[in-house]
């Protein structure tokens, strides 16, 4: 599949696809596994490689400390089993553009693993942030965002995103 057949196909639904009908795993499925395996990742680890050398990890658990629940960024992007960057999924009907308590979701998830960046995606929206910025209980979805793609751009911006998420820019550490 294409970045363009990818954005075909949200654009021939994308009505259905904003209502709270469709949901979050759908979402991962259809979309964000799509389109992150279009920038080189192995989303479904088609090499068989063993957990602890899998590029992508699914739902990852990160304790800060033993006394909190363990919070699971949907996505963790990994180096040779280091992690790079967090992706963290919402459906599409969550305004995540405008979304103060998403960000800071992504964005403390980063912090606390000691990321540069972290990413938010909705599909209608890839929304990149700088991790290495405390997060602060007043902040706003602005605040350390880096880049916010809309869907519509996705195809004629890919070469940026690419630059930004792709595997060989992680690998190249670019």
């Amino acid at each position: 599949m294409t970045i363009a057949q990818l954005i075909e196909k949200y654009n021939a639904d994308r009505d259905y696809y904003l209502t709270s009908k469709y949901n979050e795993t759908l979402l991962r499925s259809d979309f964000l596994d799509p389109l992150f395996e279009l920038l080189g990742w192995d989303i479904k680890n088609s090499s068989s490689k063993p957990t602890n050398e899998r590029e992508v990890i699914l739902e990852e658990g990160l304790k800060a400390n033993a006394s909190e629940h363990s919070k699971k960024p949907d996505y963790t992007f990994r180096l040779f089993s280091e992690r790079k960057f967090f992706l963290e999924a919402k459906k599409p009907c969550v305004s995540i553009e405008s979304n103060n308590e998403t960000a800071k979701q992504v964005r403390r998830y980063g912090f606390t693993a000691k990321l540069k960046i972290s990413v938010l995606s909705n599909f209608e929206y890839l929304i990149i942030y700088d991790t290495s910025v405390k997060v602060e209980k007043d902040d706003t979805f602005q605040k350390a965002l880096v880049k916010k793609y809309h869907y519509t751009e996705y195809e004629s911006k890919f070469e940026e995103i690419s630059k930004l998420l792709s595997k060989n820019a992680v690998y190249s550490g670019a």
